[in-house]
């Protein structure tokens, strides 16, 4: 019956038979397995590195946009790429006993980027280079929580192969 509408060329049986290919596509290739947005905002090591390529592919598109159409976002992609890369190079942490000094480097890392990113933001608010915005705002809270995430991340990491 499918096909013999398809065959027609209906626009609605076109259409129906696109959907349920598109959600497979969208399930299957982008967040693959259960997704959940809590666990990777608790820093959860098995959800940051199930979900690495994400994280590293939108912080780097994020940032290509942010810097091309000159608006707010570069704070977020900077950090969700560093949670990315984190996720990305501590796979084996069960396994390795190593990797308690990489994730403490990472850490010292990024909480200092933080810090620089701050102080550069602050000053530039201070200073009238740049007014404050919602979207100043709203990418500062972002990076900060995506951030706070990859501290947690890396908490556990250090926790646990120490």
């Amino acid at each position: 019956m499918v096909d013999a509408e398809y065959a027609k060329g209906s626009r609605a049986s076109q259409f129906r038979s696109v959907l349920p290919c598109l959600a497979r596509i969208w399930h299957a290739q982008i967040f693959p397995g259960d997704f959940c947005m809590l666990a990777l905002i608790r820093g959860e090591p098995d959800a940051v590195i199930r979900y690495f390529r994400q994280l590293v592919v939108g912080g780097l598109l994020l940032n290509i946009l942010a810097a091309n159409f000159r608006t707010p976002g570069v704070i977020t992609g900077v950090f969700a790429l560093a949670l990315g890369a984190a996720g990305r190079s501590l796979v084996h942490w069960r396994t390795e006993r190593g990797q308690w000094l990489q994730g403490g480097l990472f850490f010292l890392i990024f909480s200092a980027a933080h810090v620089f990113i701050t102080i550069g933001v602050v000053r530039d608010i201070l200073g009238n280079v740049a007014p404050p915005s919602a979207g100043v705002v709203i990418d500062f809270t972002t990076g900060t929580a995506l951030l706070s995430a990859n501290i947690r991340f890396l908490l556990r990491v250090v926790d646990s192969t120490a």
